[in-house]
């Protein structure tokens, strides 16, 4: 069981979801420092967290989440998360710890198995919910990173995430469209079709640029790189047999490009 489920995170490249997810944390750390040295704290605390989340993710693929967090593979998760939440709460301000809790609870429900008279109600069977959980949830680690409400650019930074983090979820889906369809997972590409589903994309990413038009960050004329590169990751998709090197690393590698781009305009301003 313990080789399986380990088996399951390289499946679902959690490691390289861990690298997306502190790139953004460490995004959300730079509004308010850039000394990177003292971000060891959030970074661990997301690493607690992506590793809890999504090791639990793929444990309640094959059983009930109780029985999942009860075995010898969910206990040796345990300690991970009680660490990263201690240093939450060890964090100055509540914030930290209560943006943890956040992802904790958006991690964790939106695939819990509700019981129903006629079955098993999950969240992530409504068609679009498990995307804007996902890109919620990633925006929290902006705040997480920041630890405080103090820059001016924070929500813009966090919706900016929002954004493209929906839109790179909607992309993974087009990846496992047959293991969706046979698990009952309405996600948009199925409800939708493919067509109609790459406009939407499109759409979220021209509107992460629009808020950035609206709303602008001094950093904003770096993140055009972003958009245009989640465009031809989405037209790469489209037109050309990529597999995972469009629908996982070159989409999850969005998030490093955010945060590049954040420090190359820090360095040069």
């Amino acid at each position: 069981m313990l080789a399986s489920h380990f088996l399951l995170w390289r499946r679902k490249s959690i490691w390289i979801l861990v690298a997306a997810a502190v790139a953004i944390v460490l995004t959300g750390f730079s509004l308010v420092s850039v000394e990177l040295a003292a971000s060891w704290s959030v970074v661990w605390i997301t690493f607690s967290l992506v590793g809890f989340v999504y090791g639990m993710d793929s444990l309640t693929d094959e059983q009930h989440p109780w029985d999942a967090l009860k075995s010898r593979a969910g206990l040796k998760l345990l300690p991970l998360l009680i660490s990263g939440l201690v240093l939450s709460l060890l964090r100055p301000g509540p914030l930290t710890l209560v943006c943890s809790l956040t992802i904790l609870f958006l991690g964790l429900s939106y695939s819990y198995p509700f019981a129903t008279a006629t079955g098993t109600f999950r969240l992530k069977s409504l068609t679009g919910i498990k995307s804007a959980w996902i890109g919620v949830g990633w925006a929290m680690l902006v705040y997480l990173g920041a630890g405080d409400t103090s820059s001016p650019y924070i929500n813009i930074v966090a919706g900016f995430v929002a954004l493209q983090v929906m839109a790179g979820s909607v992309l993974r889906d087009l990846d496992d469209l047959e293991e969706d369809r046979l698990s009952g997972t309405r996600t948009l590409p199925l409800v939708f079709g493919e067509r109609t589903t790459y406009a939407l994309l499109h759409t979220l990413n021209l509107l992460s640029g629009l808020l950035l038009l609206l709303c602008p960050v001094p950093w904003g004329t770096a993140w055009i790189a972003v958009l245009v590169w989640r465009a031809a990751n989405l037209e790469w998709l489209r037109w050309g047999e990529p597999g995972h090197y469009a629908t996982q690393y070159m989409n999850l590698a969005t998030c490093g490009l955010i945060f590049i781009s954040r420090m190359v305009f820090y360095v040069m301003a």
